[in-house]
């Protein structure tokens, strides 16, 4: 038995890579901003799901409530 693909495949998801005119817009500068915030939050979802998964299933490992 094995996590959730999609939790697993969250965990290895690329953090967005900010464009050139992040520099120049404020607009795209928010948006890069609103992008790294969403993964970060869909990555640190994903690590607590994986974390409670593995202590279900038996591995000794302190999972902070998510």
């Amino acid at each position: 038995m094995f996590p959730p693909s999609a939790d697993v495949k969250a965990l290895v998801e690329p953090k967005p890579r900010p464009g050139p005119d992040i520099v120049t817009s404020a607009r795209a500068a928010a948006e890069y901003d609103v992008a790294v915030e969403t993964w970060g939050e869909r990555l640190s979802a994903a690590g607590g799901r994986v974390c409670r998964w593995l202590s279900a299933n038996g591995m000794t490992i302190d999972c902070k409530a998510r």
